[in-house]
């Protein structure tokens, strides 16, 4: 099959972009013939830049000529579009599929249907986009805290979710739960269009049951009160017997620094194969979320070298891990809920928790399984009319 992925690269590279590079290789090794067309955010500065491209967003794109070539010399069966905006329009979907190409949309965060693209404002949940008026996340200036940028968010919104044209122009939408699933068919996108494929990474090959894990607890993130960093050094606190470790970077890592208990060393950031090595090493995984989350890769990271895992019971951490015996769940914030199963977790001296995160992992969250759902969804596309 010929696959053209289509994607606007983010200005500092996130898990979007590694998820598209990963699924191209995956392709790739899997027979198919694939191509990519990628525009980046790294050319947009200043003030008159931004201005344009929120004029733009929702019309013609100054790419759109060279998405057409694209598609004119690769002659793909499938257009596979990641992330579009804010440099591409949704036209690049309308005229793929007026020129009968297969088109899948893969839907990495919740910006269709929320400003923010999170849920998430001034540290809690909110859903007023989902429920009432999208005219909220201007309000709040949920976009990067500008009510221009959050403008030009609503101007994409009215020619996505709110233009029939556009949704009859995507063949699939691909969601990474179902919990999400759930929020944009609640946001009316068509049911029967929109598919559950979530994201895998590729087998590290440090999985050995015989290695004894270090005793110690981690925490793998940008460094952002959302992602619980906080209610992760307060249950430190309550465990002054048991040694944390945090990986990653962000706003957050100078006051994490200054106020860390002694038990715990902030690693900074670290090179994806070393993150790897950690998780290998440690007895347990926290995600203390505050956020729903789009798709976790810590978690499929930490399962693919059968390490257990802790975290908030909340969004897309709730059904990936729920009934898990590996896992354990607390109530979002609950800091002593979040002892508790710590302490749960470092008590059960078995082995059989780590054996089954790595079966988790080889199941449902392997390269192979992944591809082949890919494929699958590629040829509902193909068939689909509609």
């Amino acid at each position: 099959m010929r696959i053209l992925i289509v994607h606007n690269r983010y200005q500092r590279m996130g898990g979007e972009d590694t998820v598209v590079q990963m699924e191209r290789v995956a392709l790739v090794n899997a027979g198919h013939d694939v191509s990519i067309f990628e525009v980046t955010n790294d050319d947009i500065f200043g003030f008159t830049q931004k201005l344009c491209v929120a004029v733009k967003v929702s019309g013609s794109s100054t790419f759109e000529g060279a998405f057409m070539n694209a598609v004119r010399d690769f002659n793909p069966d499938i257009v596979h579009i990641h992330n579009f905006f804010p440099l591409l329009s949704p036209r690049v979907h309308l005229w793929a599929r007026s020129i009968g190409v297969g088109v899948v949309q893969t839907l990495h965060n919740f910006r269709l249907i929320c400003g923010a693209g999170t849920f998430l404002r001034d540290g809690a949940i909110c859903e007023k986009c989902l429920d009432g008026s999208s005219l909220n996340g201007v309000r709040h200036a949920c976009y990067r805290e500008s009510r221009l940028g959050s403008l030009s968010v609503l101007s994409f919104q009215r020619a996505t979710r709110f233009s029939d044209k556009w949704l009859g122009s995507v063949d699939r939408f691909i969601c990474l739960t179902e919990f999400a699933r759930q929020k944009f068919v609640r946001a009316g996108l068509p049911e029967r269009r929109v598919v559950v494929k979530p994201n895998f990474v590729v087998d590290s090959k440090l999985w050995d049951p015989a290695v004894s894990r270090n005793g110690r607890v981690l925490f793998v993130g940008r460094l952002t009160v959302e992602k619980g960093v906080v209610d992760y050094l307060r249950v430190a606190k309550e465990l002054p017997e048991v040694s944390f470790d945090i990986i990653g970077d962000g706003p957050e890592i100078n006051w994490i620094a200054n106020n860390k208990s002694k038990n715990v060393t902030l690693h900074g950031w670290k090179s994806p194969d070393a993150v790897s090595a950690a998780l290998g090493n440690a007895s347990l995984l926290v995600l203390p979320s505050r956020w729903y989350e789009g798709f976790p890769m810590t978690l499929v990271e930490a399962m693919s070298v059968g390490t257990p895992i802790v975290a908030s019971d909340l969004g897309a951490m709730s059904e990936i891990l729920r009934g898990r015996n590996f896992a354990k769940l607390f109530p979002v914030g609950n800091i002593m809920k979040m002892r508790d199963c710590i302490l749960d977790v470092l008590g059960d001296c078995s082995g059989a928790k780590f054996l089954a995160a790595r079966e988790e992992y080889l199941e449902c969250y392997s390269e192979g399984v992944n591809v082949r759902q890919l494929e699958r969804i590629y040829f509902d596309a193909l068939g689909s009319g509609l």
